[in-house]
């Protein structure tokens, strides 16, 4: 459908509510399941180190909101389950420790990809041992993903296509063939019924008196997800609003499962433009674009990169890396051949092969995910030349490129390169201090994203 005749479906006036703040007083620490969730933030850290003391650091220090990339989307379900039952632990502790309370933000994909219900529910088992609302915000409009009318939308050029209408419903690991949130969760958690959830409309948020809208979610607290529907910042953070002064009213346990859009509203971070090409690393040095997302727009944004002449592309052989005979010989070709380049100057792009691998069970294909990543791991960590900055294309990838490659512990979110795609500044223990590294999420942007961004740290302006 075309997004224009969407939208002028939906109320486009909002009646006045009284002046009051969202601020939440307790830390927002946001459990990130890839990298790409700092897409919406600016001048926030993110730990990749769950220890006790490294999250109690950030509690005493009164912290509004931070990041902790636990990127559990590339994890089998077992291991998923055990990290967010140390997570939860080592966070119950921490705060203790610091006094410091806090709110959980279990951030997931825009497109619905994940471990849902997995998560917020041994999240919620563990942090409250009682019941407990699961907020689910997929709204990601800097994505293009809005959830209209109970359906969760991705936006291609000007038409919304219902989510499971996409290639990312297909996806080897988390598919799903529902779009409206309803069918979805309960799809994904045949546990569920609709009976266990309700939801908050865009009409209801921008048409009712908020008092009224409290009083609905108050009402409803004892169900088991609620469902809020937004098309752009400012329907969040009205809805914002009504959960602080429902929780005011009557405190209940929540755990938010959400994509990035709703973070800053919750953490009370300023927007700000995107950040220059000259703000985000010296013009002209040579960079390093690692590309390991399959979906097709990443595909799509990797053959227009590789049209540029001034870019030499390699690419990974996943057939290679996958044969125990063959899977060393590669990474020492691609890294001695890329490391030399950055050496002499020239900027690449290193790219795993297109042709997807499939396992027969959604283990199977987790432990592939894993093993082509850790091949491009290694080719990064056996770099020697510093490059001028560093893009990394697909959640999974990124994440391991920062922690395995780049041993990066605590960075700083600089802001974004391009809307939805933020830039880290890695850490003094990093492998490369002060680096630029560019977090370049596999479903954002136009086919001219990737290109467009190469230009802006290339080109002067």
């Amino acid at each position: 459908m075309l997004k224009e005749n969407l939208f002028n479906k939906i109320p486009k006036n909002y009646i006045k509510w009284t002046a009051s703040t969202a601020t939440f007083e307790e830390t927002i620490v946001v459990l990130d399941d890839d990298p790409t969730g700092t897409q919406t933030v600016n001048d926030v850290p993110v730990l990749t180190n769950w220890e006790i003391p490294i999250i109690e650091e950030e509690f005493s220090k009164n912290t509004k909101l931070f990041f902790i990339l636990t990127n559990s989307r590339s994890l089998k379900e077992a291991d998923t389950t055990a990290l967010h039952q140390e997570l939860s632990k080592n966070l119950i502790q921490a705060s203790k420790n610091a006094n410091r309370l806090f709110i959980v933000v279990s951030r997931s994909d825009s497109t619905l990809r994940g471990h849902f219900p997995l998560e917020p529910k041994v999240l919620g088992k563990a942090l409250f041992n009682e019941p407990f609302l699961t907020i689910l915000i997929p709204s990601f409009f800097e994505g293009g993903r809005y959830t209209i009318g109970n359906v969760h939308y991705v936006e291609e050029e000007d038409q919304l296509i219902p989510a499971a209408q996409t290639p990312f419903a297909k996806d080897n690991a988390f598919g799903f063939s529902e779009s409206n949130l309803y069918d979805w969760a309960c799809e994904k958690d045949p546990s569920l019924t609709k009976k266990d959830i309700f939801d908050l409309s865009i009409a209801e948020l921008r048409t009712w008196k908020k008092k009224d809208v409290v009083d609905k979610v108050i009402k409803n607290v004892q169900k088991k997800v609620l469902i809020v529907n937004a098309c752009n910042y400012q329907d969040l953070e009205r809805f914002a609003s009504v959960l602080k002064t429902a929780l005011q009213v009557a405190p209940f346990n929540l755990v938010f499962r959400s994509a990035a859009s709703i973070v800053p509203i919750l953490g009370n971070v300023k927007r700000k433009p995107v950040l220059t090409g000259s703000e985000i690393s010296e013009q002209g040095k040579a960079g390093l674009i690692i590309v390991g997302s399959y979906v097709p727009k990443t595909s799509d944004q990797l053959n227009e990169l590789l049209k540029h002449s001034s870019v030499t592309g390699f690419e990974i052989s996943v057939e290679r890396l996958l044969d125990d005979d063959t899977r060393a010989q590669e990474l020492i070709r691609i890294s001695n051949q890329i490391s030399e380049l950055i050496r002499d100057g020239k900027s690449v792009v290193a790219y795993t092969s297109r042709e997807l691998q499939s396992g027969k069970t959604k283990e199977e294909n987790i432990s592939i995910i894993n093993t082509v990543s850790s091949g491009v791991v290694q080719i990064v960590k056996n770099f020697t030349e510093r490059p001028g900055y560093l893009i990394a294309k697909g959640g999974i990838t990124s994440s391991d490129i920062a922690t395995k490659s780049l041993g990066i512990q605590r960075a700083m979110i600089m802001g974004q390169a391009l809307p939805g795609i933020p830039v880290w500044k890695s850490g003094p223990e990093s492998k490369f201090p002060d680096l630029p590294y560019i977090i370049f999420p596999g479903n954002v942007g136009t086919k001219n994203s990737l290109l467009e961004l190469y230009n802006k740290l290339t080109l002067p302006q």
